[in-house]
């Protein structure tokens, strides 16, 4: 099994904020770039993706301060942690790691799906921080 390299970002909402747009199937899109049509957010669970694939939830852990889901398609597994910060409760501990499987691997060793991860978690992160309460914020100058 290809490894790839684990991505993590902090972002300043609270847990609770982070973990209701994970979940939120309707923000996929917007930060995976896949849109999601159902998931069954629970061990043995499937997420159907737009295109008609789906992939099962193998791991769906979910505590005050931490959730964890790994999600397994064909080709690969995400693995997924939110967690609240110790030290500062405002903030939440977002981890990504992925690993090929059955076989997939990249002629480029991992580059290109490299940094697509982190335009992915990126992305994840300024989606948060532009919600308040899971409501888009409007700046206005």
């Amino acid at each position: 099994m290809e490894k790839i390299d684990l991505y993590e970002i902090a972002i300043d909402k609270p847990f609770a904020q982070v973990k209701k747009i994970f979940l939120d199937t309707r923000q996929w899109e917007k930060w995976w770039g896949g849109a999601v049509k159902k998931a069954s957010w629970r061990v043995g669970g499937h997420i159907v993706w737009e295109t008609g694939a789906e992939s099962t939830i193998t791991v769906f852990h979910s505590a005050n301060d931490t959730l964890a889901v790994a999600i397994e398609g064909t080709f690969t597994t995400a693995k997924f942690i939110l967690q609240q910060r110790r030290s500062n409760q405002n903030q939440t501990i977002f981890s990504l790691k992925e690993s090929a499987q059955n076989g997939a691997g990249f002629s480029d060793g991992g580059a290109a799906h490299r940094a697509q991860l982190e335009q992915i978690i990126t992305r994840f992160g300024a989606l948060c921080e532009s919600t308040a309460n899971g409501k888009k914020k409007f700046l206005f100058f």
